[in-house]
């Protein structure tokens, strides 16, 4: 039996499923508006990739277009650089807020012990 080769846009495909993006072919159809037939035959590299899902793929997945088109040279995604930095710092802020509401929390949760433990001893 003859074993075919996977095509750029499985291994994006597949890509996308590990990362939780897609759910499954017809998601992926879905998601970038083709039909699942046609999907089915681009992902077999029985048809070519129109512009419009190599489009679609970049805008709404970060997919580098170099990655489909050279079949499959290169990294997948596109280098995001310093959007990531900026997401690295939003997401250290945001935490650094929730340690501090978990603080004010326990704190509350201690007066709180401490009242009731003052309320037995009166009664």
């Amino acid at each position: 039996m003859k074993q075919e080769r996977m095509t750029a846009l499985q291994k994006v495909f597949e890509q996308l499923i590990k990362d939780g993006k897609v759910e499954n072919q017809a998601d992926l159809a879905n998601q970038t508006g083709f039909a699942a037939v046609p999907m089915s035959q681009m992902l077999r590299g029985i048809k070519p990739l129109p512009y419009r899902l190599l489009e679609t793929l970049h805008n709404d997945f970060n997919i580098n277009v170099n990655f489909l088109v050279s079949g499959g040279k290169g990294e997948i995604y596109l280098d995001e650089g310093p959007d990531i930095l900026a997401r690295v710092d939003a997401l250290e802020k945001e935490i650094d807020i929730l340690k501090k509401q978990l603080e004010d929390k326990n704190k509350i949760i201690t007066l709180m012990e401490s009242l009731q433990h003052v309320q037995k001893e009166i009664s």
